[in-house]
């Protein structure tokens, strides 16, 4: 009847206005960025919770493809998983190199600190 439809469509349409947490979560991530400080930025944080978001996605994809129905999607839901998985080792390897690249800051920054001193030292010594 009219009726149903209008409230299946109703409830489609109120399903598809809900936000996405995945893209929430990217947003927080970006939080720590800001670009008038001097200070140590970390481009990307709470990790953790990009990952256990994508691996929710997968089991979904996973769920999908055994779906009789999904026969005709295959394909694309194929294409999906292997893009999670590349935006995984991507963010993976991100981590790692944000993780080196405090590393050498800190030992950059002690070093250029240790030169000031001795420079310093040495002309008092003088």
């Amino acid at each position: 009847s009219n009726e149903q439809r209008k409230s299946a469509s109703t409830n489609i349409s109120s399903t598809n206005n809900k936000t996405r947490v995945s893209i929430g979560s990217l947003s927080q991530s970006l939080l720590n960025i800001d670009v008038s400080t001097t200070d140590k930025i970390y481009l990307l944080s709470n990790l953790d919770k990009m990952f256990v978001e994508m691996e929710d996605h997968q089991i979904n994809l996973e769920i999908l493809q055994t779906n009789q129905s999904a026969g005709s999607f295959l394909d694309e839901i194929a294409k999906w998983q292997s893009t999670l998985q590349h935006i995984e080792a991507v963010l993976k390897q991100w981590n790692c190199v944000q993780l080196l690249w405090i590393k050498i800051d800190y030992l950059i920054t002690r070093i250029q600190f240790d030169s000031q001193i001795n420079f310093i030292y040495s002309k008092a010594d003088k």
